[in-house]
């Protein structure tokens, strides 16, 4: 273990940072969340009015949905995460009190001092010591509760610009980082077709069709200091009447 970084050192507890509890808090939450990314892949595959159907003793119905659902052992990830973070809570019961962005300062420190984390992170595919750069990048997630961890810790990254959200009405979301974004502007670019938003950046990856093909539902981006809209937010508003704008600050939305 490194000690934490000299600006972060009188405003988080280091014997937190260094603890075995918050390190496989943070590997079941890791864990967790690839195995519900992974879930819900399987499951918007099923066509379900071709499952397999039997009924018990007692004449209850019971669906049978495919091994590949059993093989992700949802239930069991979303056990021992329940089981760490209870683990986490009573030895430093303060953590429920912690804000977002003072819990994402606890979560980065933590996965960039412990060689433990790095490595079970890199087991599930997540690299977090890759540098954050100011490049034109777009990641997509499934649903609500996928997105939702990843901005609460991007607006703790010491790399910090603000970070771009499109919402689709199927459901999904994509994140957008423009190589000209600064920590209070970012940029994005929607076309408008019969009567409809799209982003042709964007789209989402878990379903059989191009990137762009999904109508925008609203488009937001993150602030870390309030929730108000500054000027040029307001214009880049104005720029597409009928769409929804929204500002994620401290792990909530808010429209302007």
């Amino acid at each position: 273990m490194m000690n934490i970084d000299d600006e972060l050192s009188g405003s988080i507890d280091n014997d937190i940072v260094t603890s075995i509890e918050l390190e496989e808090y943070i590997i079941a939450a890791s864990d967790f969340k690839q195995s519900l990314t992974v879930f819900e892949q399987e499951i918007s595959k099923i066509d379900f009015s071709k499952l397999e159907v039997s009924y018990d003793k007692e004449s209850r119905k019971i669906t049978r949905l495919p091994a590949s659902i059993a093989s992700v052992r949802i239930e069991e990830k979303l056990q021992i995460f329940n089981e760490k973070k209870g683990a986490l809570i009573e030895k430093y019961p303060e953590f429920v009190s912690f804000s977002t962005e003072t819990s994402s300062k606890y979560f980065q420190q933590c996965i960039k001092s412990s060689s433990n984390v790095n490595n079970k992170l890199l087991e599930f595919g997540i690299n977090f010591s890759r540098p954050v750069l100011k490049s034109g990048t777009v990641e997509n997630y499934s649903s609500y509760y996928s997105l939702l961890p990843i901005l609460s810790s991007w607006v703790g990254n010491s790399n910090y610009v603000e970070l771009a959200i499109v919402a689709y009405e199927n459901g999904s979301y994509s994140t957008w980082l423009d190589s000209r974004n600064t920590t209070n502007h970012s940029y994005i670019t929607l076309t408008k077709r019969n009567g409809n938003y799209y982003y042709e950046g964007g789209g989402n990856s878990y379903y059989p069709v191009s990137w762009g093909n999904y109508p925008v539902s609203w488009i937001g981006h993150t602030h870390r200091d309030s929730s108000n809209p500054s000027s040029t937010d307001i214009a880049t508003r104005n720029a597409y009447p009928d769409m929804s704008f929204k500002i994620y600050y401290s792990g909530n939305f808010y429209s302007y």
